[in-house]
């Protein structure tokens, strides 16, 4: 629960919609609009960076002290500042260092 206020709370600061969802053991928020997957993509590229594998859900654990979620909060701020300047009108092109993910699972052949 504590996770998703976070995220709310990073939200709300960079006025970014988003909708929080899950259960308190494998919380996830979404952005709800046509570059869902390319923020997805942003995310874990931004937060591979500053190294957490990072996406827009987590797995808990009993690990996950207040401290290691707040180190995390403070990471993905970062992230949701570059959302917010996407948002804006900064050109997207300029921000992915890669293919953006995929959705689901498909069949390769």
């Amino acid at each position: 629960q504590y996770i998703d206020k976070c995220w709310n709370q990073l939200a709300s600061r960079h006025k970014i919609i988003i909708k929080t969802d899950g259960l308190p053991s494998l919380p996830h928020f979404g952005f709800g609009r046509d570059k869902e997957l390319f923020f997805k993509t942003l995310i874990t590229q931004e937060m591979l960076k500053n190294n957490y594998l990072a996406t827009n859900s987590i797995y808990v654990c009993i690990n996950h002290t207040k401290n290691i979620v707040d180190n995390y909060i403070d990471r993905l701020d970062n992230v949701f500042k570059k959302i917010k300047e996407i948002d804006n009108g900064a050109d997207q092109n300029n921000y992915l260092e890669g293919p953006i993910c995929f959705s689901g699972f498909k069949r390769l052949n």
